[in-house]
């Protein structure tokens, strides 16, 4: 399951749907997007 929020929808959008895209389509997370995954929790 994957849910994009964010406040700033409009203008994060085109970056939001291509980090998205590469973390779903290639199973890549980018490296700006760790620090927020789920896997954070389990530390």
């Amino acid at each position: 399951l994957y849910v994009a929020v964010t406040h700033s929808g409009i203008t994060l959008a085109p970056v939001l749907g291509l980090f998205a895209a590469r973390e779903i389509l290639e199973g890549e997370r980018d490296v700006l997007l760790t620090p927020y995954g789920l896997e954070r929790f389990a530390r």
